[in-house]
């Protein structure tokens, strides 16, 4: 049963002792962080960094785990529309920030926490966590433990509810010189964190200033916000959304919603489990997936994934090694878009790949420039750009054999996710 945290508890005239519980997520999340800071290297302004972070986690026994987006991190301009995937992460996570699990992402691990006896109103009280930290914005991100004292601030309408204002504060230290790279940090950070009666987050805003040396004495100082955004997951309706998916690519030909035969390995958990409920879980949502496929033409098709409903097209000829489509080739995309623009709220993700063939580099341009492609093409036919991101893989994905002309056709293939977030 959820713990009402803020409860009749402040009516008490003493101090609790508390212990460390991390906040409570639901069993499905989106979080959504956007980063906004002043970015100065040896004491020369650089520029203002721009950052989207973008994560769907799903509870699969004791651990959430997921896929993080990290969208492209620009200098001076704000964020394109619609913006590109520098990194895909898959992240395993546990909201008490155990060692085992300090991912890339969510920046903010075990922050807030609410003691497990509750809060006394104007005392304050404390907890370690961990953040994310990446001083030159080049990916490579380092968990900080931390030591937060919070307050409790009231409560205040959010959103159309009534939520709980925690307000917290921490510094941000960290020093070893004996490790190659970040050596040392210093900063301030000032929270505020917005939960619901059941202590669950809803938002966090974190305004710091943070000071970074490295072991070959570049200095670092970023100083600026960080904007947290938590949502509930409303799930598909997939026995009628694959369907209507399946008719927009105007094939009527197409094998109807078919059920995949699981694997071997995944009738045998159905059937006797392994003891443990972190495999158990994921067998199990594994063998779900699998219930809904739908074939088109001998080239194309749509199906349920982790991430959401996934249409693969191979059928779109591109000029050879180039991003623009062959004439005619834009009308396939028409009735697509029109169906997209039904499916509202839900990020569109475009993947390009082609086959292994050339310099990996020339690959993995070549399928950015492709799944761009497709998405200005989408764009100009009225799907909203914020909701569409894109990436390329290159050749690094392949579903056939690419010594063979066959396997290289159907290697070279864009893909387009519908997410469930």
């Amino acid at each position: 049963m959820r713990f009402f945290y803020v409860f009749l508890l402040f009516l008490l005239n003493v101090s609790l002792a508390f212990s460390q519980t991390a906040y409570r997520l639901p069993d499905e999340v989106k979080i959504v962080e956007k980063h906004n800071y002043s970015h100065s290297i040896n004491g020369r302004y650089v520029g203002h960094i721009y950052r989207e972070l973008r994560g769907r986690l799903k509870k699969k026994g004791s651990v959430y785990k997921g896929t993080a987006y990290f969208l492209e991190s620009l200098t001076h301009l704000a964020p394109s529309v619609p913006q590109r995937v520098d990194n895909e992460v898959k992240v395993s996570y546990m909201p008490d920030a155990s060692s085992d699990f300090l991912e890339l992402f969510p920046t903010y691990k075990a922050i807030p926490f609410l003691p497990a006896e509750g809060i006394v109103t104007g005392e304050p009280w404390r907890g370690f966590g961990y953040v994310g930290v990446d001083p030159l914005g080049t990916g490579d991100v380092k968990n900080i433990r931390v030591y937060v004292e919070y307050r409790y601030a009231g409560t205040q309408e959010y959103q159309g509810r009534q939520v709980h204002v925690v307000s917290g504060q921490f510094a941000l230290r960290f020093s070893d010189d004996r490790v190659n790279g970040l050596i040392k940090s210093e900063g301030k950070h000032l929270l505020t964190v917005y939960v619901t009666e059941y202590g669950e987050p809803v938002f966090i805003k974190d305004s710091f200033d943070d000071n970074f040396l490295f072991s070959d004495k570049t200095s670092v100082k970023n100083k600026g916000f960080v904007l947290v955004w938590f949502y509930d997951i409303v799930p598909f309706d997939y026995s009628s959304t694959i369907p209507l998916i399946v008719k927009s690519m105007g094939d009527e030909t197409y094998v109807p919603l078919d059920t995949k035969k699981p694997d071997a390995s995944v009738s045998k958990y159905k059937e006797k489990t392994t003891g443990d409920e972190d495999k158990d879980a994921e067998a199990i949502d594994n063998e779900t997936d699998k219930q809904f496929f739908a074939k088109l033409n001998d080239q194309d098709s749509v199906e349920k994934t982790e991430e959401g409903i996934k249409i693969t097209i191979r059928s779109l000829r591109f000029v050879a090694n180039s991003a623009e489509l062959l004439a005619g080739e834009e009308k396939k995309l028409e009735t697509l878009a029109e169906n997209l623009k039904k499916i509202p709220g839900r990020t569109i993700l475009i993947t390009g790949h082609t086959a292994d063939i050339g310099r990996p580099t020339a690959q993995k341009n070549l399928s950015i420039e492709r799944a761009k492609k497709i998405v200005e093409q989408l764009v100009n036919l009225g799907v909203d750009g914020s909701r569409l991101i894109y990436q390329g893989k290159g050749g690094t994905e392949p579903i056939a054999d690419n010594s063979t002309e066959e396997g290289r056709a159907l290697n070279r293939r864009v893909e387009i996710t519908i997410m469930e977030d």
